[in-house]
């Protein structure tokens, strides 16, 4: 009677491990998702201040502006922002770099102070998605 108490108490933990196991496998694939979401978030959002403050001639430069969100071969979530999309504006870098130009509107280090002025927000929309996700 004893084991038997405690064979069924054993079954008992086994399946309540894995009704936690399965919990936990959702709610990272449902973080990886969010992290998809809240990834592309945080890269319009510096593409946005950074076309704010972007040296604007003719405007192809401001026009080259992109933001891709993907996975690596590992699942890790990789955002990236930048100028220069499919080849319009081969000058970015230079502009971008180029500390002592003098621009008639915009300012050099345009997608550098975006981003670093961006870093409490990015923050703040991973922390709001993940505890979205764990409520």
């Amino acid at each position: 009677m004893v084991g038997e108490a405690l064979i069924r108490t054993t079954q008992e933990a086994r399946a309540a491990l894995a009704k936690i196991e399965n919990r936990i496998d959702e709610i990272f694939e449902t973080i990886g998702f969010t992290n998809e979401e809240a990834m592309q978030e945080a890269m319009d959002l510096i593409e946005t201040r950074s076309n704010d403050i972007v040296p604007v001639k003719s405007g192809k430069l401001k026009g080259s502006s992109f933001t891709e969100v993907e996975k690596d071969d590992e699942n890790n979530v990789i955002g990236t922002v930048g100028y220069n999309k499919n080849g319009e504006a081969p000058y970015a870098v230079f502009v971008h770099e180029k500390v002592d130009n003098k621009h008639e509107n915009g300012e050099a280090k345009f997608l550098e102070k975006a981003a670093i002025e961006s870093e409490q927000d990015i923050r703040d929309i991973f922390v709001n998605a993940i505890s979205k996700v764990l409520k």
